[in-house]
């Protein structure tokens, strides 16, 4: 009976021992699992904050190309209309200073007052167009052009009023010797403001060609 007690209480603490072998080794299984849980769960916080970051990082460089770029572009706009005022201020410079000679070639033939009274407007308008092009061309060429253009206007017209003056007073000598002295400054001038049309095209080109 001893005997059989004893093996039955030496079993019992046999499969009492396997029980709490089996319970721990479940509970470290269990604390394994949840370690690799939380482990997984780490690195794909961090993988998500990575991904996360990457976007945020290409969203705001994106956003910087997009507005320098915009920048970019309005400043280039603002380059190419200014340059475009130029020329066309300059082609209507040139434009007024040739209906000048026409007015004046106009009135010694006919004596029309009408053209003495155009080639005095016109007179006015084009002073006005080269002192915008005063302030608005910046260059010391283009700024040298512009005073021989301005010079020579100046000089071809007070010949173009003693013309005038000549023709009334009917002395044709006078009328011609003014006539020639005129032409010269003349075509100083009207060539002056071709010449700044053409520079003006150039730097345009030259800006387009950097595009």
């Amino acid at each position: 009976m001893q005997k059989y007690l004893g093996k039955l209480l030496g079993k019992t603490a046999i499969n009492y021992s396997n029980f709490c072998s089996e319970k721990s080794g479940s509970e470290r299984n269990l604390k394994r699992n949840e370690g690799n849980d939380a482990m997984k769960m780490t690195v794909g916080k961090k993988i998500m904050g990575g991904f996360i970051f990457v976007i945020l990082v290409t969203a705001i460089m994106s956003a910087y190309t997009y507005l320098k770029t915009d920048d970019i572009s309005k400043d280039y706009q603002n380059v190419m209309n200014l340059n475009i005022e130029k020329i066309v201020l300059s082609e209507e410079l040139a434009t007024e200073i040739a209906e000048e000679a026409a007015t004046v070639r106009r009135f010694n033939l006919t004596k029309d007052l009408a053209a003495k009274d155009k080639f005095e407007k016109l007179k006015i308008t084009s002073d006005q167009k080269i002192t915008k092009m005063e302030k608005m061309f910046v260059t010391e060429k283009a700024q040298t052009l512009i005073k021989k253009i301005k010079d020579n206007k100046a000089t071809y017209e007070d010949f173009a009023v003693k013309a005038m003056a000549a023709q009334v007073a009917g002395d044709q000598v006078q009328l011609n010797s003014f006539i020639v002295q005129g032409a010269k400054p003349y075509d100083i001038a009207a060539d002056g403001t071709k010449e700044l049309v053409e520079m003006i095209k150039v730097f345009v080109a030259d800006e387009q060609k950097k595009i």
